[in-house]
């Protein structure tokens, strides 16, 4: 079985543990967010259940894909390693 392998890059908001920004491949973030704010996600971090429906349409009409998580983690603790 072929590992996951996501067809966007995944970043994390620094300030606010349940946001999530979604981008082509390549991308970076949108120039309207302050890099300093977000940190990109590994691979082992992301999965299938990460994705919404919206995220392909967002991408293609505006280059990202903001949204939040309905469970996020409560610390840093609770990600996974």
């Amino acid at each position: 079985m072929a590992a996951f392998a996501p067809p966007y890059d995944f970043y994390r908001s620094k300030k606010k543990p349940g946001e999530r920004m979604a981008t082509e491949l390549g991308a970076g973030l949108p120039a309207h967010v302050n890099p300093k704010e977000w940190e990109p996600m590994t691979v082992s971090e992301t999965s299938p259940e990460l994705f919404v429906y919206e995220i392909p349409e967002e991408i293609a009409a505006q280059g990202f894909s903001h949204f939040k998580l309905v469970d996020p983690p409560r610390d840093a603790s609770a990600r996974a390693p």
